[in-house]
């Protein structure tokens, strides 16, 4: 794990981002004789890293392979910042809200109102970063494009006069 470690800094990954995830000793038995006999151990050291860099997420992956990881799982997307694009979207989400309330009651043959109450629960707003996904495709290791969604709703009533 030594290596896994120096390897995945030597990537460039900082010491705050990997971090030891789980480490568990099991003793391993032969089953085959009548006598429970301790033939080795089943040793699981895993560390969790978070690559801050996409361009460089394959070649990173595989000098830990490289290095001796022998098992990589759990491949999450993730934004450190998202609440910019949160607030963005609580906007749209707000806009388009208004739009829609304004065609209501449009075809109502009303006048649409103030907002006079505005609840924030949750709706799909996609984040598209697919240049920086697919820089990344082309890395050591296959990295495939993807998109992250964040999620905001809101529920609004509105006065009609």
């Amino acid at each position: 794990m030594d290596a896994v470690i120096a390897a995945l800094k030597a990537q460039g990954i900082a010491d705050a981002d990997i971090q030891t995830a789980n480490f568990s000793v099991s003793p391993q038995y032969d089953f085959e004789k009548e006598t429970r006999d301790i033939v080795g151990y089943w040793v699981d050291n895993r560390v969790r890293a978070a690559f801050r860099s996409l361009p460089k997420l394959g070649t990173a992956l595989q000098a830990a392979l490289d290095a001796g990881a022998n098992t990589v799982y759990d491949l999450r997307f993730t934004m450190d910042d998202s609440e910019s694009l949160l607030s963005e979207a609580r906007a749209l989400a707000v806009a388009d809200a208004r739009q829609r309330a304004q065609t209501l009651a449009e075809a109502a043959g009303v006048k649409l109102g103030k907002a006079l109450d505005i609840r924030e629960s949750s709706n799909s707003y996609p984040v598209y970063a697919r240049g920086a996904f697919d820089e990344a495709a082309g890395s050591a290791v296959p990295v495939e494009s993807g998109q992250l969604d964040l999620t905001v709703y809101v529920d609004v009533l509105f006065a009609i006069r």
